[in-house]
């Protein structure tokens, strides 16, 4: 977990199977307990290939593996 300039707290995940999608309720392990919170935005690193690209992430409304 932490804080991404202009994006507020984000978790970085490794999704092996499956598909999440903006909206999904999702359960995380916390310190204190499980965390549960709703998917606001699904954003993935751009590519080398992308560099004159403004943006440092690329929106999706899905992702599956």
């Amino acid at each position: 977990v932490k804080q991404a300039e202009g994006l507020g707290t984000t978790v970085d995940v490794i999704l092996v199977n499956g598909t999440l999608r903006e909206g999904d309720t999702i359960v995380v392990c916390g310190m204190n307990g499980p965390i549960v919170t709703t998917i606001r935005a699904l954003l993935t690193p751009r590519g080398i290939n992308d560099i004159r690209i403004k943006t440092e992430y690329a929106h999706h409304k899905m992702i599956r593996a």
